[in-house]
């Protein structure tokens, strides 16, 4: 996983997370960036949507015509390898973002995002995570898989067991 150090770019910059929210603060630039996605839980080979809503730290009135670039980092543990999607351009006139990802893997994936302004104080970079899961679905029926392998093993195996110690 990559991370970033945050005081490489500002002493004043931090995230907080809730359930459905994660939100980053840029002191020093008066910069405040909420991240979201839906669905809240994403699973994989499932499109999920993550949003980004920029706006003045201060006043909370959305920063408009901001040009804003998205990498997302994950893992891929099919191969082992690193993987990095990038997303550039994207823009917005009300201050709100949104890139749509199909997440290929289970695991934590990490969504950086850098904005771009004419005035070069704006320029931010915010880092937020996501976890992506099995669908549930998916897991119960592998799971009940599982079980039902084990008991057919262990009723064949009484079977044997049965005609070698009381043979007919």
């Amino acid at each position: 996983m990559v991370t970033i150090n945050i005081d490489t770019f500002t002493k004043s910059a931090y995230a907080q997370f809730t359930a459905d929210t994660q939100m980053w603060k840029d002191n020093e630039r008066n910069v405040k960036i909420l991240f979201n996605h839906s669905p809240q839980n994403p699973i994989i080979n499932t499109p999920t949507q993550m949003r980004f809503t920029i706006t003045d730290l201060r006043t909370d009135v959305a920063f408009k015509k901001v040009l804003v670039l998205v990498a997302i980092i994950g893992n891929s543990f099919s191969s082992g390898k690193e993987r990095v999607i990038k997303f550039d351009g994207l823009s917005d006139d009300k201050g709100n973002y949104s890139v749509n990802y199909t997440f290929p893997d289970l695991g934590v994936y990490q969504v950086i995002m850098r904005t771009k302004s004419n005035d070069p104080k704006f320029a931010t970079l915010a880092s937020f995570y996501i976890n992506v899961a099995l669908d549930t679905k998916l897991s119960n029926t592998v799971i009940g898989l599982i079980l039902i392998s084990i008991l057919a093993s262990l009723s064949v195996l009484s079977i044997i067991t049965k005609r070698i110690l009381w043979p007919k």
